[in-house]
């Protein structure tokens, strides 16, 4: 994760505001399993990952 920050820290940099907050793994489950999603392929990859997300929770944590 700290990979992700640093470009992160970069790519503000570009904008003339903005503020870059980091949460810890355990307090944000989506970042957590987007950031698992996103570390598993490969850097040189094109491929788009689509998403649904509902009232702030991903679809299959609450699937039975």
């Amino acid at each position: 994760m700290i990979q992700y920050l640093a470009v992160a820290q970069q790519l503000i940099k570009k904008f003339k505001s903005g503020k870059l907050t980091q949460i810890p793994r355990e307090q944000n489950s989506q970042a957590d399993a987007l950031a698992d999603l996103g570390s598993a392929l490969e850097t040189n990859s094109k491929m788009s990952i689509l998403f649904s997300c509902f009232n702030g929770q991903l679809p299959w944590r609450n699937a039975r």
